[in-house]
């Protein structure tokens, strides 16, 4: 089974809806966030075992959770949010999926002159 990129998955059980945030090249291991948990970490997992889950019925894969947004018909207010986060954590997007680890998450970025700086040549 294939877990790509920005899919919901929702647990029926426990009423939890979790974003795939990166997914590795063999499609072997993936990592999740809480979306509606606003003090949610990442979290890794196993493809096999959110396979074993979706087969049980415990995870359930949400339609259109990756759908395309036209940009014409979002408010030109929510363009200039999405750009300025954007530019916020840009950097640290390209450091997948050590930015998702608790242990080198620290390491990897850092506050200097009121801004956030990112070890770019870091890498697990």
């Amino acid at each position: 089974m294939k877990i790509y990129s920005n899919e919901i998955l929702a647990n029926v059980k426990e009423s939890k809806r979790y974003r795939v945030l990166w997914t590795d090249s063999k499609n072997s291991y993936t990592y999740l966030i809480e979306i509606d948990n606003k003090k949610a970490l990442p979290f890794l997992r196993t493809v096999d075992a959110i396979a074993e889950d979706i087969l049980l019925g415990v995870l359930v894969k949400e339609k259109n959770s990756t759908r395309i947004v036209n940009e014409e018909e979002v408010s030109k207010r929510a363009l200039e949010l999405r750009n300025t986060a954007w530019k916020t954590i840009k950097d640290a997007v390209n450091q997948e999926p050590e930015i998702y680890i608790s242990e080198t998450r620290g390491k990897n970025h850092w506050w200097t002159n009121g801004k956030t700086q990112y070890n770019k040549g870091f890498a697990l």
